[in-house]
């Protein structure tokens, strides 16, 4: 069984300056975004510096539910890494927090179950400590607006996190909100023909 979603040789995230506390907090599974305490707008990834009123004071919030919706995303065919080659196609993904004001987070989505597949890592469920195998999503399951929760995938320096699928009542409103914001679909321009 895999321990990671990605093979050996993949580089890891290393925390810089500005997150290392925001790495941390996820070697202890806690989902961790900033807000600045002048204004009030979420931000990620973790800056010194509110983007919308330039203040340079800001708290590390915990109360948002770690659930969300797929904004968008897209399957990774060709490796753009030589750990990568040989291994199927993959998803990356980006969710948007349901409760921290549009704060969006690059991640891959795992399966929960698994439907004949091998798993591709091990993870533990946000409100569960407990390891279990997480196997690869189905491409065509993906969906933007699709209702997700995050998973824990620990490493020796780093823990990532990953979403999963989810029912969770909260991230299904999410996604109801979220599909009830989108834009409406519009048809292409037309063209005018030759006179």
């Amino acid at each position: 069984m895999a321990d990671s979603y990605f093979p050996k040789g993949m580089p890891l995230p290393q925390g810089g300056m500005h997150d290392q506390e925001y790495w941390a907090w996820t070697k202890r599974h806690r989902l961790m975004i900033q807000r600045c305490t002048k204004c009030g707008t979420f931000r990620h990834n973790p800056i010194p510096h509110c983007f919308k009123c330039r203040s340079l004071d800001y708290l590390w919030v915990d109360q948002v539910p770690p659930i969300g919706v797929v904004y968008t995303f897209t399957i990774v065919r060709a490796p753009a890494h030589p750990a990568l080659v040989g291994r199927p196609p993959f998803n990356v993904a980006v969710v948007e927090l349901s409760r921290a004001g549009g704060v969006r987070l690059a991640t891959n989505l795992v399966d929960m179950n698994p439907n004949g597949k091998e798993p591709v890592s091990q993870v533990a469920r946000w409100n569960n400590p407990a390891k279990v195998p997480a196997f690869e999503l189905d491409p065509k399951s993906i969906r933007i607006g699709m209702p997700v929760e995050v998973v824990w995938e620990d490493h020796e320096d780093v823990t990532l996190p990953l979403f999963c699928p989810s029912t969770d009542p909260e991230a299904l409103a999410a996604a109801e909100r979220h599909t009830k914001a989108a834009p409406p679909k519009t048809a292409p321009p037309k063209t005018r023909g030759a006179a």
